[in-house]
């Protein structure tokens, strides 16, 4: 009953995250029991997760900061790795791994990328046809297997440089906030949640395991008090 699982979940241990795992699942595990039809009632339903505080709130810059941003880049490789990491929602390990053999041109002037991501698992991610005439000025002569942000010497950028790129275009933006890749992977997904996108899209270009984790950028920013009239 409710009660033993209430003192079931009183004893876990470990950090919020995991504790809040464990009861997540016992509360799918009825959830799957009461619509298999194995048990009438469903105790865990009222079973109290742990609260985990919200990494994504705070951590979304305003479209026009993003803009700001992206236009106080300092060259023009610069210029096209802000909008890249913006446009294509990636990890910053995996836009600074890209070839050009992983850009790939859609009809519409965009470019799906190749992104190998965690747990080696790959996806493709849509980038705008901006965002690829950016990429395709960086290309000059070089080769397939070449990457695509390089440094001076001609080798692949890594992420503590990218790091730097980002935070000194939001010095010289006068954004005071402590703006990182993934801000932007998280503006990615909370700007076209707001402008209607479907959420499974989102999950699909950014590589998340959980639509759960997709819609929490649902409510970085908005509140059912946006949609009323006063």
């Amino acid at each position: 009953n409710l009660s033993d699982l209430q003192a079931w979940a009183d004893t876990l241990t470990g950090t919020p995250h995991t504790r809040k795992a464990h009861i997540d699942t016992v509360r799918s595990l009825f959830s799957f029991a009461l619509k298999t039809g194995y048990i009438r009632l469903n105790p865990a339903a009222a079973l109290q997760s742990v609260k985990t505080p919200d990494k994504v709130k705070g951590k979304v810059l305003a479209e026009r900061e993003v803009i700001a941003l992206v236009n106080a880049a300092d060259n023009d490789r610069d210029l096209a790795l802000l909008q890249c990491l913006y446009s294509a929602g990636g990890r910053v390990s995996e836009i600074c791994a890209l070839t050009w053999k992983d850009v790939v041109p859609t009809p519409d002037g965009g470019a799906e990328l190749l992104l190998f991501g965690k747990g080696g698992k790959n996806r493709s991610a849509k980038v705008s046809a901006d965002t690829h005439r950016l990429l395709q000025a960086q290309r000059r002569y070089a080769e397939d297997t070449a990457p695509v942000f390089t440094t001076r010497t001609g080798s692949a950028i890594d992420r503590v440089m990218a790091h730097r790129v980002i935070k000194e275009a939001a010095q010289r933006a006068g954004i005071k906030k402590a703006v990182s890749a993934h801000w932007l992977r998280h503006s990615h997904a909370s700007h076209a949640l707001e402008r209607g996108a479907n959420p499974a899209a989102v999950q699909e270009q950014l590589g998340h395991a959980s639509l759960a984790t997709t819609t929490r950028y649902a409510h970085a920013t908005n509140s059912s008090a946006d949609y009323l009239i006063l």
